[in-house]
C-alpha cells in the first residue's frame, strides 16, 4: 500500500522544500556550491529541475509544479515560469556576483529556456525530413538487396547450366 500525505502534511513538506530551495540560493551555500554556480546562465537563472532534483529537496516528495508554484511570491528566489528557472532575488547586481567567468571574459552559461511551439514545429519538420531520408536509405538498401538477390540467382543459374551442360 502506497503512502499518500494528507493536505496538512503536504503543506508542511512544501514549506520545508521551499526552505531548502531558499537555502541553496543563500550566500552560505553559493559560496561553496560550485556546481550550482556553474549552471547559472547569463541572467543568473538556473533550471528549477536541477535544484528540485537535489536529494535534500527531493526527499520531501513535493510535486514539481506544486513546488514551482509555492515559490511564486518568494522573497529570496525569483521564478521565471515560462522557462521554469530560478534565480536569486535582488536584480542584476545580486545574481551577477555569483556567475562564473568564461574563457572569453563573459559570465554565466548560455541562457536557459524552454523551446516554444514554433521551435517545436521546426523540429517536427526536421523529424519528417529525417524520416524521408531514412525511407530513401531503406529504399536504396532494398534495391541493393533485390539486385544482390538477382546476381545470386544469376550465379546459381549459371552454375546449374554448367553442371547440366557438363553432364550431357
Amino acid at each position: 500500500m502506497m503512502y499518500t500525505p494528507t493536505t496538512q502534511e503536504l503543506a508542511v513538506f512544501k514549506k520545508a522544500a521551499v526552505d531548502q530551495v531558499e537555502y541553496f540560493f543563500s550566500t552560505d551555500e553559493l559560496v561553496k556550491n560550485i556546481f550550482m554556480r556553474n549552471q547559472m546562465d547569463v541572467e543568473g537563472y538556473l533550471p528549477a529541475a536541477i535544484v528540485f532534483n537535489f536529494p535534500s529537496v527531493l526527499s520531501y516528495c513535493v510535486p514539481y509544479d506544486d513546488l514551482l508554484e509555492a515559490l511564486k511570491d518568494n522573497k529570496s528566489v525569483e521564478v521565471d515560469f515560462d522557462n521554469q528557472c530560478l534565480r536569486l532575488q535582488g536584480g542584476e547586481e545580486e545574481y551577477k556576483k555569483w556567475l562564473f567567468p568564461n574563457e572569453d571574459g563573459t559570465l554565466g552559461c548560455p541562457k536557459w529556456f524552454i523551446p516554444k511551439e514554433d521551435v517545436e514545429d521546426d523540429s517536427e519538420a526536421n523529424s519528417e525530413a529525417f524520416h524521408e531520408l531514412v525511407e530513401e536509405k531503406m529504399d536504396c538498401d532494398d534495391a541493393k538487396i533485390v539486385e544482390s538477390e538477382k546476381e545470386e540467382k544469376n550465379v546459381g543459374d549459371t552454375a546449374e547450366e554448367t553442371v547440366d551442360g557438363g553432364s550431357q
